[in-house]
């Protein structure tokens, strides 16, 4: 059951009625004539709480004749918090936390209280000094006010860290206004590293609150007074400052998922308001998120490039604040971050992993192996009769264009050479681990299958000519570049059809509804299972980071094909059904990927897209038949 306190502050006194007042704290609240003195010095302060609501009303008529400023507040104590709270600020703490869940960042907690031993009479007050204290930190700070010796720090866009420069400025600045000699003790919590919800971050600040309760007791926290002895220590009022006092760009860093596609929402100069004061890199990292055809790419490199000032700012906190309060703590935005753990457990289980097959590796090793010979590679493929037949079908698909008939994997070899049909064996065995993944109704096995096929194919065509040799794994990486998803779907599949309806709902990339609900997306636990795999570095950075290469710390080039060999496969496949892939049809492609393919091509604009989706679509028409005896196969 949640406890109920009143408290009644004393914000001001009328000058005529300040001696009157003081008798009343003489009489009725056995105050001594100095202390009286202090309290109507030193207002705003708090005079009385108890949780008996008849006895607030006697103490309100007994002040009412000295027509006193005053405030009454109904604070309730919510289960595990270690402190009283008023319903506006719970709501308020609430929606931080969601805009921090939102913008993929942190949130930091310190609970700090301050005194004296043998404190005597009344001393400083943070309630009287709480402009003062919030004057000393970012406007993306929140300081909420608990009472006269205690205070709360929220810092948005803060972790460990930050926490470490951040505790002795609040220390510090306590100090200014309690006197050096003061005693302070505090707990500290990063949501949602302590915590996955505000009563698992207050459970958590108050174990490790470094304060016994016989040393609260001892420096005197509660002010003295018979009247006051019903206080909780612990108890609060957080005073809520504005949702406009967000410092812009913390909204705009590290935005992921729905909440960045939002920001995408704001006007240019909003969103420019939101970048101008990022690092160089994070700018950067900003617009080649971007939707490579956006028109705030050209509106923010131009901004950037002629220094210019931020917009009205006033307009632009307006269109923030109203983006922030239409956020709600969903039990999806809580769950999004224990999504991410357990994905990530999972995939560390060796026993969640599929089994690499045998052969997989056997090949790769022979394929790097200098004293390797033909006899090696053809006698391992046969060991697999349905691997073999597959590497058939390939080297005698038009692709090749071999003018003859391929009968064995040695002729094979021997025709494209070791390396050529090791690549091809050693994708398509790969590919075989997720053969059978699907969700009923919603995603087919083999169209997953065919997809993979499709795209193995339209990266070894687009790769064909370059010379650097990182090419050559093409295929491999392409028939790899979802092994994220299909994880996500055999070991997810409820979860994984709400990514599904949320691509369709708000017309969104998969990538992004994926990092909306499970915290990461399709590329990145892709890649943690390659590296679980021992697969070699260009394919885990390939799979990790086909959908923005310049995150790539190497192989940019080979991410940035994989991916165009997604999109215009996406493209054309939404071009031919459209009814049953539409929520395909979102433009897959960013800033990032476009402008690392420049690096390969050179210029590349719509028209060059236009024409690389119609040779593609020819190839894969040409193929058609093979594909299909691959895929169904």
């Amino acid at each position: 059951m949640k406890k109920v306190l009143y408290r009644i502050i004393v914000n001001n006194l009328v000058p005529d009625s300040i001696g009157a007042f003081s008798q009343i704290l003489e009489k009725e609240f056995n105050y001594t004539s100095e202390s009286a003195d202090n309290f109507v010095g030193s207002l705003p302060r708090i005079l009385y709480e108890s949780h008996n609501g008849s006895k607030l009303k006697k103490v309100l008529n007994l002040l009412k004749p000295t027509n006193a400023g005053l405030t009454v507040h109904k604070l309730v104590k919510e289960d595990k918090f270690p402190f009283y709270i008023d319903r506006s600020t719970h709501r308020l703490i609430l929606k931080i936390l969601n805009m921090t869940l939102r913008a993929g960042t942190d949130a930091a907690f310190v609970y700090m209280v301050a005194g004296h031993e043998n404190e005597s009479g009344l001393c400083g007050s943070f309630i009287t000094k709480k402009e003062e204290i919030r004057d000393a930190f970012r406007l993306s700070d929140f300081i909420f006010i608990i009472d006269e010796r205690s205070l709360l720090f929220l810092g948005f866009a803060t972790d460990n860290d930050g926490l470490n420069y951040l505790i002795p400025k609040l220390e510090k600045t306590v100090q200014g206004i309690m006197g050096k000699d003061a005693e302070i003790q505090f707990g500290k919590a990063v949501f949602p590293k302590d915590g996955y919800s505000l009563p698992d971050i207050m459970r958590y600040l108050k174990k490790n609150f470094g304060m016994h309760e016989k040393q609260v007791k001892k420096i005197n926290v509660s002010n003295p007074g018979p009247v006051r002895d019903e206080n909780n220590i612990l108890s609060a009022r957080m005073d809520a400052p504005a949702l406009e006092s967000f410092e812009q760009d913390v909204f705009f860093k590290d935005a992921k998922g729905v909440f960045f596609y939002k920001l995408l929402d704001l006007s240019p100069e909003t969103v420019w308001s939101g970048v101008k004061n990022m690092t160089i890199n994070d700018r950067m990292r900003f617009i080649l998120r971007l939707p490579h055809d956006s028109k705030l790419v050209d509106y923010l490199l131009g901004k950037i490039k002629n220094q210019a000032a931020a917009g009205d700012l006033e307009t632009a906190r307006e269109e923030i604040g109203r983006l922030a309060a239409g956020m709600h703590f969903e039990k999806g935005v809580i769950k999004r971050h224990r999504n991410r753990n357990s994905v990530i457990a999972m995939i560390n289980r060796i026993e969640s992993l599929p089994v690499i097959p045998a052969v997989a590796m056997q090949v790769y090793q022979l394929s790097i192996d200098p004293e390797s010979e033909i006899e090696d590679v053809e006698k391992l493929i046969c060991t697999d009769p349905g691997l073999a037949v597959k590497v058939l079908k390939l080297v005698n698909s038009s692709f090749y264009g071999l003018g003859r008939k391929v009968d064995s994997i040695r002729e094979g070899v021997v025709i494209l050479g070791m390396a050529e049909i090791a690549q091809l064996a050693f994708g398509l065995s790969l590919a075989d681990s997720f053969s059978e993944v699907g969700i009923k109704g919603m995603i087919d096995p083999a169209s997953l299958r065919r997809h993979a096929l499709e795209v193995a194919l339209t990266g070894r065509f687009l790769s064909e000519g370059l010379k650097d040799g990182e090419f050559k794994v093409a295929f491999t990486a392409c028939m790899l570049h979802d092994i994220g998803k299909l994880f996500l779907i055999q070991k997810y599949p409820e979860l994984y059809k709400r990514v599904m309806l949320l691509t369709g709902e708000m017309q969104i990339p998969v990538y992004a509804a994926e990092e909306e609900i499970f915290g990461l997306n399709h590329g990145v636990v892709g890649g943690i299972i390659a590296k679980k795999w021992n697969l070699p570095d260009s394919l885990v950075q390939a799979i990790s980071f086909h959908h923005c290469p310049p995150e790539a710390l190497e192989y940019q080039e080979l991410a940035a094909i994989v991916g165009f060999a997604d999109c215009l496969n996406h493209m054309i496949t939404a071009d031919n059904t459209p009814e049953a892939v539409g929520n395909m049809a979102v433009n897959l492609m960013n800033r990032g990927l476009i402008d690392v393919l420049q690096t390969i091509w050179g210029n590349i604009s719509e028209e060059m897209i236009a024409d690389k989706k119609v040779q593609v679509n020819k190839f894969l028409q040409e193929n058609v038949k093979m594909i299909g005896l691959i895929s169904d196969g």
